[in-house]
């Protein structure tokens, strides 16, 4: 069945075909690249003590978004963004045929502001050790600190985001983002 033609078709059946090729090629390099990275620091922690740590919450962070992705990429664009021949758009009411669209935004947008964060920990966490000459120990002890911002203001922006209902369905990419 399909949803219908969009108001405005801004893009052609070859573009979307193309992002999704895109999409999937980027995703399977960041998650294999991620993966490896994680893995290292299974196989020996004590590899990335402070300030190198956050590199490794990094990794975990992409790897999320790249399996986001690959989440919208097996459920497909219908699903996630046109259930019931309709597109997901802010006007109308969240019913539970929305949940892949919610799930897909939720996913995708927390794995990238979590990594946003723990981005900003990493620069910090150098910036302590080599411009304020912190050793690793104190730095170190500042972790807890570190995972309260790095993983609860992600969250907490999610849910802001889904009540303001600024998610909406990306025509070409085929998931739910952020509109307006």
């Amino acid at each position: 069945t399909g949803c219908p033609p969009p108001s405005r078709n801004y893009y052609t059946d070859e573009a979307k075909s193309f992002s999704v090729g895109w999409i999937a090629t980027w995703s399977v390099l960041c998650f294999l690249s991620t993966l490896l990275t994680i893995i290292t620091f299974l196989i020996k922690p004590s590899r990335f003590e402070y300030p190198w740590r956050p590199i490794v919450y990094l990794s975990v962070c992409f790897n999320l978004h790249a399996i986001g992705y690959f989440f919208a990429l097996i459920l497909g664009r219908t699903i996630i963004t046109c259930p019931g021949n309709e597109y997901v758009t802010t006007t109308i009411s969240w019913d539970w045929e929305h949940v892949p669209c919610l799930l897909v935004f939720g996913f995708l947008y927390y794995s990238m502001m979590a990594a946003f964060l723990w981005w900003l920990t990493l620069t910090l966490s150098w910036f302590l050790a080599s411009g304020l000459k912190w050793s690793n120990e104190a730095i170190g002890h500042l972790a807890p600190f570190y995972h309260v911002i790095s993983w609860v203001i992600p969250l907490l922006m999610v849910i802001s985001l889904v009540a303001a209902r600024v998610v909406s369905a990306d025509e070409l990419t085929g998931v739910c983002f952020i509109v307006r």
